[in-house]
């Protein structure tokens, strides 16, 4: 993951749930990781997961007008939201009642678990590729977990090769481009209509996305087996994945 310090240099711009219903996503993790996911599906999202299993429960049933009624009363709920694909949040864990089909998630570090439906979703980061929720990553091992390391390796090269050929002209300036409407283009993605005039700035925040993404993969691998990586190197990541998060929740989410 590049720093926008490193982006500089280089010349580029770079209501808490229930413990009785949550489970994290990894038990064995030290520290817990918040992994950034891709929305894939328009979903509705709740503090109140009831709230979001009725919905559901409507959605099964084929009862649209009642969905219609539904989303009349909470389109703008306190506690309620609407995220759309290409969004992308913090997964926190699962509700183990229902066996994973729901998931908390936060729109950024510290905001409110908002609960909506597991195949809203792509892929959890913090669990090995394939794996279901309620699976989690017990009893894969560590020569599965060594090509997870590897592949996140050569996914970071692509990510970056990427950026640098997808980047819109500028002034080249890392830190003006950072700041030139970073928070409200990342907001017009956040609300499902991208700004045009920022594709500098959603550029920058996808591929801080996708590498935080690979970070997390990784470091799930390492809590799992410790012998991947030496004791030095874990903690330069741990470091520069809160680095990266930090600096995601504060220029990507439009929280400020």
């Amino acid at each position: 993951m590049i720093s926008v310090r490193d982006a500089a240099q280089w010349g580029i711009s770079r209501l808490l749930p229930s413990a009785l219903i949550m489970i994290l996503a990894n038990t064995a993790q030290a520290e817990q990781l918040l992994p950034p996911v891709r929305i894939e599906q328009e979903a509705f999202a709740c503090v109140d997961i009831s709230v979001v299993k009725r919905h559901e429960q409507l959605v099964q049933n084929g009862q649209t007008e009642q969905v219609g009624k539904l989303h009349m009363v909470y389109r703008f709920a306190e506690g309620c939201a609407f995220p759309h694909p290409g969004q992308y949040m913090f997964y926190e864990g699962y509700d183990a009642t229902s066996k994973g089909a729901f998931v908390c998630l936060r729109q950024r570090p510290g905001s409110d678990c908002l609960w909506m439906k597991r195949t809203a979703i792509g892929e959890v980061p913090t669990y090995f590729p394939g794996r279901r929720l309620e699976e989690t990553n017990k009893g894969v091992p560590c020569t599965a977990w060594d090509q997870v390391v590897k592949k996140t390796r050569e996914t970071d090269k692509a990510i970056y090769a990427r950026f640098k050929g997808n980047r819109p002209s500028g002034d080249g300036n890392a830190a003006s481009e950072m700041a030139q409407g970073m928070v409200t283009g990342m907001l017009g993605m956040v609300t499902g209509g991208p700004d045009s005039d920022r594709a500098r700035s959603l550029n920058l925040c996808e591929y801080y996305l996708l590498s935080a993404q690979q970070e997390a993969r990784r470091l799930s691998a390492y809590e799992w087996c410790p012998q991947l990586v030496a004791p030095d190197k874990l903690a330069a990541e741990r470091n520069g994945y809160r680095s990266d998060i930090t600096e995601i929740a504060n220029s990507c989410l439009g929280n400020k």
